[in-house]
């Protein structure tokens, strides 16, 4: 069945009539819309439906609007496709997330979408959550280089995430590890063979910013050779890496979203002008360092026009929100918090993660820069067996062209310096 038809005459009634689209039990269905999402090229692995539902009551005559945002596993996708995707993991964690962890954060000034429903079915998995566009958020256009009033609001929402995270760590053990241990890893779990299209795109890409950085008259004397190799060498196999440092490191690791990116954050200003984020799209929660966020954020969501100016800015703004939302959990001074929690050492961690931002960044920021029309068709196309395939190759490879080399190049830049402030090297 087509997924706007199943969405109208089958997932929406179930809804009304398991009550959970509105407390009055005697409501019917006026009428109900829907439209795909992602059709301006955004970003997305799962299909997602924006729903207007008009309902009514029987009795009262009353009626009420609910708006929606509806997400399902693509229908015909491969099976291959299918589990490399980790489609099922996905749904199970965003449901945890909703049902358990969300619940727990109620206190800070976090915000995120409303939860209504669920379902884990394989190869039919749903969540319903509320239109937060209802109530005036909006992504960022485009979503990538954001504003700097945009990139503050988001990290600080990210600090208070880690920090009230941290919190419960240190207040309540016994709960965060029976949360942290039903999370399921949905990425850099599994060996890499080199022969996945995803791993040879992705470590194709590693060499663009480097070969960038030593044919640009700007750039090419400003970081050695034998950096260039190290970083190179490192990143020769990026899904291992990313995969070794998505394994969670004590006294850091905590909470993470996992895929903590500007088209994962919605942004609106309050009574006084003041710019808030709100955080979506929980399906990769898992437990890690925080700079898989940070680093993550910052390598693809921000452009270096602002970012080298206002770095310090920014990662003041993060950690003064991550202690701040700690202390509250903990009820302590930021004086009394174990050293590990220091500016210094955070950004130790985070010069430590930044390669693996730009690992991910490498493949994935030129999609941010010029989107895809239809990703999920794209994917299907991209295989080993399409006698495009070096065609296709080659398009990624390129795709944005100088605007895209220039951010590379400056994140390598990026790595380099902040290498060498803080005394971390590649390995």
């Amino acid at each position: 069945m087509d997924p706007v038809e199943f969405i109208k005459c089958e997932l929406v009634p179930k809804l009304v009539s398991d009550g959970k689209l509105s407390c009055d039990s005697d409501v019917a269905i006026k009428s109900c819309e829907a439209s795909k999402l992602g059709e301006d090229g955004t970003f997305m692995r799962t299909l997602c439906y924006r729903v207007k539902v008009e309902l009514f009551g029987v009795k009262s005559g009353l009626t009420d609007t609910v708006l929606l945002v509806i997400k399902l596993t693509p229908r015909n996708i491969p099976s291959e496709f299918y589990e490399g995707g980790n489609y099922a993991q996905l749904f199970e964690n965003e449901f945890i997330t909703y049902s358990k962890i969300l619940p727990l954060l109620q206190d800070l000034e976090i915000y995120y979408p409303k939860y209504f429903y669920s379902n884990l079915t394989h190869r039919e998995e749903i969540i319903v959550l509320s239109d937060f566009t209802a109530d005036g958020w909006s992504v960022a256009k485009p979503v990538t280089n954001l504003s700097l009033e945009n990139i503050l609001a988001s990290v600080k929402l990210l600090g208070r995430f880690h920090g009230y995270s941290y919190g419960i760590k240190e207040t309540n053990p016994e709960l965060f590890s029976d949360i942290r241990k039903q999370l399921k890893l949905t990425s850099f779990f599994a060996d890499t063979t080199g022969n996945d299209v995803w791993d040879i795109l992705s470590t194709k890409s590693i060499s663009r910013g480097t070969n960038s950085i030593r044919e640009a008259k700007e750039t090419r004397n400003e970081i050695p050779e034998d950096f260039l190799m190290d970083f190179e060498e490192y990143l020769e196999n990026p899904m291992k890496v990313q995969r070794i440092l998505n394994e969670p490191s004590e006294p850091l690791a905590v909470l993470c979203h996992g895929d903590f990116l500007s088209n994962n954050i919605a942004f609106k200003k309050n009574s006084t002008s003041t710019t808030m984020a709100m955080m979506f799209d929980f399906q990769t929660l898992r437990y890690s360092s925080p700079m898989v966020d940070l680093a993550t954020f910052m390598a693809n969501s921000t452009g270096v026009d602002v970012r080298k100016p206002h770095f310090d800015d920014i990662f003041r703004a993060y950690h003064t929100e991550l202690v701040k939302a700690l202390c509250e959990k903990w009820n302590k001074n930021e004086d009394e918090l174990p050293s590990h929690y220091s500016y210094s050492n955070f950004l130790k961690e985070y010069a430590k993660y930044l390669p693996f931002g730009y690992s991910i960044a490498a493949s994935f920021i030129p999609i941010l820069h010029f989107p895809i029309a239809d990703p999920i068709a794209e994917m299907q196309d991209f295989t080993l067996d399409n006698e495009n395939f070096e065609e296709l190759l080659a398009k990624n490879l390129n795709l944005g062209g100088e605007t895209v080399n220039r951010e590379l190049r400056a994140l390598i830049l990026d790595i380099y310096s902040l290498q060498k402030i803080t005394g971390v090297t590649l390995k």
